[in-house]
C-alpha cells in the first residue's frame, strides 16, 4: 500500500519538471521581425538584454510565439577570433639612389616568381626602402611585423607600403608610423604594419623621411585565417576617479556583456603610462587582474600614435577598474576615456507556430537552459546543414512584460512542484528505511 502511494505521488509530481516557462515569468520583451519563408533565423543578443538579464550566462531569456509557447531556440557563445599564422618573408635592401650609370637589377625565378637576388651595383649604402617577397604566400596578409637593430633613441619614422604582382606596376596600400620610445622604465615599440588582408606577390616599404634610418633584420607576415575577425559591439562608458587615490578609476558597464577589448583614451598627447585593468562580477567580489601593460598617446608630428585596444578575457563581469601608475607623470587630473567592445552571443530560432514572436528576458524565477538547445544548426543532419541558410532577425523596442515582479527571486509554480517532488522522493526513502529497519528487527526476534 505504501509503495503504491509513493508511485502515485511520483507520477503526479513528475510532469512539473517538464512544465515550460510562460511570458509573464520575464520582466521585458522585444518583438522579433524577420522575412518569412525560411526555417532558421539568427540575431545577436542586444545590449538591453545584457543589461536586464539577471543570469550572467543568459539563463533567463526565452523565445515565445503568439500563443505564448516556447519555440525551438538556442544561445551560442561568441565565436572565437580566428587563429593567425605567421611566416617569415625574404626581404631585400633597396638603396637611396643608385650611382649614375648603375641600375638596380632584380633576379626572379621564372616559374615560382621568387626573388633570388637584388643586385644594387655601385650605390649609396643608405637603405630607405625594402623589397619584400611574398610570392610564397597564398593567404591574404593581415599585417607585417618588423624586427630591427641599431635604432636611435626616440625613433619615430613614417613608412609607406606599396604592392605589386610584377615588380613594374605598384599600387599604394597604406601609410603608417613605426616607433621605439622609452620613458623611464616604460618602452613603446610599434613594429606592426596593418595591411587589411592585402594580397600581392611583392611588397615595398619605404621610409618617407631619411633623417634617421631603420635597419630591418626580419619581416614576418601575419596571415588571415580564412575567416574575418568577428564583428564587435562597442560602447563608451563613464569613468569615475576614486576619491583620494590618484590614477585609480572605476567604470560600470551596466550589464553582463562578454567584453574582450578595452580602449583606454588618454586625455593628453605625449602620454606614456603603465596601466592595470581589473574586473569583478559583483561589487562585493575581490578584483581579478585582467591586463597589465603600456598605454600611450604620442604626437609624431604628422599624426598620432596610440596604443592598441587592450585584450582581456571575456568574463562577463560588470564592474571594472583602471589603475594608472604615477611613475613618469601619470595622466594628471584630466578625465580618462574608456570604450569597451565585445562579440555578442547569438540566438538561433525556429519560428514554430503563429506570430508575433517575442524575445523575453530578465527573470528571477526560471532557468531556460533546460528548454533550449546548444546550436540548432548542429542538430540537423550534415547533408541538410548546407541547405539551411540562416537569415538575420531583428529585435525591436524593449517594453515591459511581467514587470519588476518577475525579477524577484521567488519560487515559481514549477519550482514549487520540483520541491514537492523532491519531498516525495525523500519521504519515500525514509519510509523504505523504516520498513527495512522494522523487517530487520522482526527477523532478529524470530531467530531468537
Amino acid at each position: 500500500m505504501i509503495r503504491a502511494a509513493l508511485l502515485f505521488l511520483f507520477l503526479t509530481a513528475f510532469p512539473a519538471l517538464a512544465a515550460p516557462p510562460v511570458p509573464t515569468d520575464f520582466a521585458w520583451k522585444s518583438s522579433l521581425s524577420f522575412p518569412s519563408g525560411r526555417a532558421l533565423y539568427e540575431l545577436n543578443v542586444p545590449l538591453p538584454v545584457y543589461r536586464a538579464a539577471i543570469s550572467p550566462v543568459l539563463a533567463d531569456i526565452c523565445i515565445f510565439n503568439g500563443r505564448g509557447e516556447v519555440v525551438p531556440f538556442s544561445v551560442t557563445n561568441p565565436p572565437q577570433p580566428p587563429l593567425q599564422k605567421r611566416t617569415l618573408l625574404p626581404h631585400f635592401h633597396l638603396p637611396d639612389k643608385p650611382v649614375a650609370g648603375e641600375q638596380l637589377t632584380i633576379h626572379v625565378h621564372r616559374s615560382s616568381g621568387k626573388i633570388e637576388m637584388v643586385s644594387q651595383g655601385k650605390a649609396d649604402t643608405t637603405t630607405v626602402a625594402y623589397l619584400i617577397d611574398a610570392s610564397s604566400v597564398s593567404e591574404p596578409i593581415a599585417s607585417l611585423e618588423l624586427e630591427w637593430r641599431d635604432i636611435p633613441e626616440g625613433f619615430i619614422v613614417r613608412m609607406s607600403v606599396e604592392a605589386s604582382d610584377d615588380l613594374d606596376h605598384w599600387r599604394p596600400v597604406t601609410t603608417t608610423t613605426i616607433a621605439s620610445l622609452q620613458r623611464g622604465d616604460s618602452r613603446v615599440e610599434q613594429r606592426q604594419i596593418l595591411l587589411s588582408s592585402a594580397k600581392a606577390r611583392y611588397l615595398r616599404i619605404t621610409q618617407k623621411e631619411s633623417r634617421s634610418t631603420v635597419a630591418i633584420t626580419k619581416v614576418s607576415a601575419v596571415l588571415s585565417a580564412g575567416s574575418a575577425e568577428p564583428a564587435r559591439e562597442r560602447l563608451a562608458v563613464a569613468v569615475s576617479p576614486v576619491p583620494g587615490k590618484l590614477g585609480e578609476y572605476l567604470f560600470d558597464i551596466s550589464g553582463n556583456m562578454p567584453v574582450d577589448r578595452i580602449n583606454v583614451k588618454l586625455p593628453d598627447r605625449n602620454s606614456l603610462v603603465r596601466g592595470i585593468i581589473s574586473s569583478r562580477s559583483r561589487e562585493s567580489d575581490p578584483w581579478v587582474r585582467r591586463h597589465e601593460g603600456i598605454i600611450y598617446r604620442i604626437d609624431t608630428g604628422e599624426d598620432e600614435l596610440s596604443s592598441p585596444e587592450l585584450t582581456v578575457p571575456a568574463s562577463g563581469d560588470r564592474y571594472w577598474s583602471l589603475n594608472i601608475s604615477e611613475a613618469g607623470g601619470g595622466v594628471g587630473t584630466a578625465t580618462v576615456g574608456v570604450e569597451v567592445a565585445w562579440v555578442p552571443h547569438r540566438i538561433q530560432l525556429l519560428p514554430r507556430g503563429e506570430a508575433p514572436f517575442i524575445l523575453a528576458f530578465g527573470s528571477g524565477r526560471v532557468d531556460t537552459r533546460s528548454v533550449r538547445g546548444t546550436d540548432l544548426l548542429s542538430l540537423l543532419p550534415a547533408k541538410e546543414r548546407d541547405k539551411s541558410k540562416i537569415v538575420r532577425a531583428e529585435a525591436g523596442e524593449v517594453v515591459a512584460l511581467g514587470g519588476d515582479v518577475a525579477l524577484k527571486k521567488e519560487y515559481s509554480a514549477v519550482t514549487r512542484k520540483k520541491i514537492l517532488l523532491w519531498g516525495v522522493l525523500l519521504l519515500g526513502v525514509a519510509v523504505l528505511a523504516w520498513m527495512a529497519l522494522r523487517l530487520g528487527r522482526q527477523m532478529k526476534r524470530e531467530d531468537e
